[in-house]
């Protein structure tokens, strides 16, 4: 694993809802930046009209090993 670096951003999975009474919530935290990317690709991961994944930096973090 010499490409990955000894710490590196963490990413988490945000809902984001249409309808404005409903608060965007996380689905998961402690990601790398592909894996964020890739879930997000999914397309069980949205539905139109109604939500989205969406995905978001966590500031401060960072992820070892």
């Amino acid at each position: 694993m010499k490409d990955v670096p000894a710490a590196w951003p963490v990413y988490r999975i945000v809902r984001f809802y249409r309808a404005e009474h409903r608060r965007a919530r996380t689905i998961k935290n402690g990601l790398t930046l592909k894996e964020a990317q890739a879930h997000c690709k999914k397309p069980t991961t949205r539905k139109e009209g109604f939500y989205f994944d969406g995905y978001d930096l966590i500031k401060g973090f960072k992820r070892t090993t």
